[in-house]
């Protein structure tokens, strides 16, 4: 109880993330596609993928917001040795 009378009812945690989501798993490429997954315990806000600089996808909705796991599509993007 505070100086006015005032019950503490619960308590309020609060947390601010400060580490980058972890890439924690890029498998090797088969038939010209680069699987790949990513991680972040507090939850996936956005992720964007890049290749050569340039930005191959931008991805908003998870069905899980802590993992998400897809694949590049290496020979749409030119890349056709690997």
């Amino acid at each position: 109880m505070d100086l006015s009378g005032n019950q503490k009812i619960k308590d309020v945690d609060f947390m601010a993330d400060s580490t980058p989501p972890e890439i924690s798993c890029i498998e090797d490429a088969k038939e010209n596609r680069l699987p790949y997954t990513l991680y972040d315990f507090s939850g996936l806000k956005k992720v964007e993928v890049f290749v050569n600089d340039k930005r191959v996808a931008c991805i908003r909705e998870f069905d899980d917001i802590n993992r998400y796991a897809s694949h590049i599509d290496l020979e749409n993007l030119g890349i056709i040795n690997i």
